[in-house]
C-alpha cells in the first residue's frame, strides 16, 4: 500500500532519529528486496542541491522537514522542492521572530504520477 510520512523531524536526513524511519542503508529503489514492503525512502535526498534545506538556523541550511515514501511512490516521483524563497535565517532567540509574517521553515512538496 502506498504510504507517505511527512513531518518536521527537527533533525537532518542523516540523523539517527530520521534514519530510523528509513530501511537499511543498503536499500536500493531499483533493486527490490524482502524489506521493500516496509521500507520508507527519504525523498529529501532527491531535492536539488541548491534547495536541499527547509530552515536556515544561524546562517546554516538545514533540512528538518521530511517526506518519506514507500518504494512504489518513490518510483512515481515527478518532482520535489522546498519552497525556501521567503524564509530567513533564525537564531536561538524567539524574539527575532515576533514581527515575522512568514514561517521560519519552508514546506517541502513532492508530486507523483498517477498509478
Amino acid at each position: 500500500m502506498p504510504t507517505i510520512r511527512c513531518g518536521d523531524l527537527n533533525d537532518g536526513p542523516d540523523a539517527v532519529t530520521t534514519v530510523l524511519l528509513e530501511g537499511p542503508a543498503d536499500g536500493d529503489v531499483h533493486r527490490p528486496d524482502k524489506g521493500d514492503a516496509l521500507r520508507l525512502y527519504n525523498l529529501g535526498r532527491r531535492l536539488p542541491p541548491s534547495r536541499a534545506y527547509s530552515r536556515i538556523y544561524q546562517g546554516r541550511d538545514e533540512l528538518i522537514d521530511h517526506i518519506l515514501a514507500t518504494r512504489d511512490l518513490q518510483l512515481r516521483l515527478v518532482g520535489i522542492d522546498s519552497l525556501v524563497d521567503d524564509i530567513t535565517s533564525i537564531g536561538a532567540s524567539t524574539r527575532s521572530r515576533e514581527a515575522a509574517i512568514v514561517p521560519d521553515q519552508a514546506p517541502v512538496v513532492a508530486r507523483f504520477t498517477q498509478p
